[in-house]
């Protein structure tokens, strides 16, 4: 487990592309400008949370 300083800032990755889809989050990465469908990711409702606020950077603190 990583431990992150409160004065670091946690941004969204630009390498995957999310969409809300019946309530749910999904995540997928994108490759080489191709999204990778064999790796498609749902967040539960803690990181579907964490998700909407890392619309804009953040800070820990």
């Amino acid at each position: 487990m990583a431990i992150i300083a409160t004065n670091e800032v946690l941004v969204r990755s630009q390498s995957v592309v999310a969409r809300v889809v019946a309530g749910e989050t999904l995540i997928v990465p994108v490759r080489a400008r191709v999204g990778d469908l064999a790796s498609i990711y749902s967040f539960n409702g803690t990181g579907s949370l964490i998700w909407k606020l890392l619309e804009s950077p953040k800070t820990v603190a």
